[in-house]
């Protein structure tokens, strides 16, 4: 059965279009998140063994270690588009 309006058969297709856009918006925000976003959380930071850094810092020069405190700035911009 086809059904007209004033303005012909356009104006009920937007009209269903739209009442079926309203209902998968309304359908979709009845779903739970995901559980394992629920699950996850972020790995604990171990402290440093200390033996470890006395051992690293014997070992190093008196260059690498002054090397350690210098870092380089510079610009730059992003050129992909």
């Amino acid at each position: 059965m086809k059904r007209t309006t004033r303005y012909g058969t356009v104006r009920l297709h937007v009209i269903s279009g739209a009442l079926f856009v309203l209902l998968l918006f309304a359908a979709s925000s009845c779903v739970r998140p995901p559980e394992r976003a629920e699950r996850y959380k972020a790995p604990r930071m171990t402290p440093p063994d200390p033996q470890w850094v006395d051992r690293t810092l014997h070992s190093m020069t008196l260059e690498e270690k002054a090397a350690q405190l210098v870092f380089p700035w510079t610009t730059s911009y992003y050129m992909a588009n």
